[in-house]
Formats: structure tokens, sequence, C-alpha cells
């Protein structure tokens, strides 16, 4: 005859053992993820870097079909009259507007230069209303350019001011500048986290003079720094403006993107303060910048000066160290 043998019970958790293994898991979450977010911010600055290095091939093919570089902006005509207030004979287009061929956004430049478009807007030799005016370009000017956009950039998503035109007074300092700041408008144009380099004070006499100014048509070879030792392009993020009515936060629109001057401040070390006409980011402690050799390099939060000044002229003769700079 068989017998049934009764069987063990089974011993579950103690509330104490519970509490123990929660503890471990909170401990070994609060270990990964910082090492999560180290990594996330890893792939995202090196994808910035990448956008950084699509841009400043894109000016190099730029000046390999035009014979010269992308101009800086289309501001105050002529040329010499940088410093000069808005008419609204100017067309505000900025630097990345001309590179949208070379990275692969032949599109957009076709329909942003169609219709009732007149060919005066992209045209660095005569003057012509402001992009905005014309339907076909201000469509274009809503499209969201990957390329253009750095991955770890929180900030312009809660923009309430978007970027027109801005560039220098006649004394070199920032700036005649206005923008859109009506919620649907910051909301749709297309945003930026990439200006170019405009040297120390974005003038015609500035002896610090960069790649990049008002309706310039300069070559790489124009860098007797070499083009290894010359900013091109750098990062800019959304900051608030004090020069605005209500402090707004500012951010800036690829159509208009001009070039920022070193002199106007060089880097801003806090993201998110006062001043936005800085070169910025929301990486932590790096900015980073595309050299004219089409090379990219992270700069330290704070940067040397005037290091950074020497770095962004293109004919200076100062001799510096990038180390200085550089992580």
């Amino acid at each position: 005859m068989c017998r049934l043998r009764a069987g063990h019970a089974r011993r579950g958790f103690t509330l104490i053992e519970l509490l123990v293994v929660v503890a471990i898991i909170a401990i070994l979450i609060g270990l990964l993820l910082p090492a999560v977010q180290k990594v996330r911010e890893a792939a995202a600055r090196m994808s910035c870097s990448n956008n950084l290095k699509q841009i400043a091939l894109g000016a190099h093919n730029y000046q390999g079909s035009m014979d010269y570089l992308p101009p800086g902006f289309l501001g105050p005509y002529p040329a010499g009259a940088a410093g000069a207030a808005y008419t609204g004979n100017e067309q505000a287009v900025g630097t990345l507007a001309f590179l949208l061929p070379y990275i692969e956004q032949n599109n957009v430049w076709t329909y942003m230069t169609s219709g009732s478009v007149p060919p005066s807007l992209v045209n660095v030799a005569a003057a012509s209303p402001s992009w905005w005016n014309y339907n076909e370009s201000w469509a274009a000017a809503q499209t969201q350019i990957k390329t253009f956009v750095c991955p770890s950039d929180a900030l312009s998503a809660q923009a309430t001011f978007a970027m027109a035109f801005v560039w220098p007074t006649s004394s070199g300092a920032c700036c005649y500048a206005s923008g859109f700041n009506t919620p649907a408008a910051v909301a749709a144009l297309g945003k930026t986290n990439y200006t170019a380099c405009a040297g120390y004070l974005n003038t015609a006499s500035d002896p610090y003079r960069g790649y990049f100014s008002n309706r310039s048509k300069n070559r790489i070879e124009s860098a007797t720094d070499g083009s290894s030792n010359t900013i091109m392009f750098g990062e800019v993020g959304s900051n608030p403006a004090s020069i605005f009515t209500g402090s707004p936060n500012v951010a800036w629109t690829w159509m208009s993107s001009p070039p920022v001057a070193t002199g106007w401040g060089g880097v801003l070390n806090v993201p998110g303060t006062d001043f936005f006409y800085q070169f910025s980011s929301s990486h932590t402690s790096v900015v980073q910048f595309a050299i004219g050799d089409g090379g990219v390099r992270a700069f330290r939060k704070p940067t040397s000066w005037p290091n950074i000044v020497w770095a962004s002229a293109t004919s200076d003769g100062q001799v510096f160290d990038f180390s200085t700079l550089t992580n």
C-alpha cells in the first residue's frame, strides 16, 4: 500500500530580506543611471561633432563650386555698411542656408529660391527685401534639418523668440537684432545649434577677422595663420537675451544664423543664462568647433582668453597653443 509523504512548505522572503533586495536594486540603479547618461551624452556629442564636420565639409564643397566660401550673412548693403541699422532691404540670410545643396538638402534650397522669390535673395552683390517676405522662403525656413541640430540641445524647445537677424553695431558691439515672438512662428521655424565664426568683432576694420562676415567671399586659403589653426563654425544654444524686452529665450534659426564674434564674450560657461550671442552648448564642460581644415575640436568651458580670439582670426599672426583651449 502506497503512502503519501507530506510536502515541505516553501519558505518565502521575509520583509527584511525583501527590503534588502529592494535597497540593493536601488543602489545598482543609482550606480547605473549616471553611466547610462554618460554613454548617452557621449553618443550625442559624437553626433554633434559629425554635424559640425558635415557643415565644414559643406563649406569646403561650396568653395570648390563657387571658388569662395559662403557669405557670413546678407546684411547691410554694400558690405562696408556693416554696423548700419536694419532698413528692410537686407536679405537677412545666414551662412547655413547657402550650404543646403552641399549637405544633401538641395530640395529645400530649390524651394527656398523658387516661385515669387527673386534671384537677389541670395545675391551677395545686391540688396533685396528680407526672406520672410516671400511665401516660398518662409515655408522653406520651417524645414527641420537634422544636420543643423545638436542632439544634446534641450533648451531650443523652450524658446519664446526665434532669431530673424543680428549683426554688429558700428562700434563692433553686439547688436542690431530682431526676431519672431509669436508662439506659432517660434515653434515652426527650423532651428540650429551651429553658426559660422566671425573673428573678434565682425567688422570690416577688425584686426582679428574670421572666415565669415557681412557679404564676405573669403577663401579657406586666406587664413595665413593656417586653416588647421582657425575656427570655422561653432555651437550655439538657446539662452535668454536681456537686450530684448522680457529677456526671452532665444533660439537660432538656420535661415538667419549669422556669424558669432568671439569678442562678444567667447564661450558661455553656463547654458541657459545670458547672453545669447556667445558660443555655447548643453554638453558637459565643452563647446565644439569645426576648424578650417575640416577637423572638429572640443573647447573647454571656460575658454582661455585671448587664445580663443586668436583661434577665431584667420590672419592675426598670433602664436598660441591649442591645448590651452581643448580637452
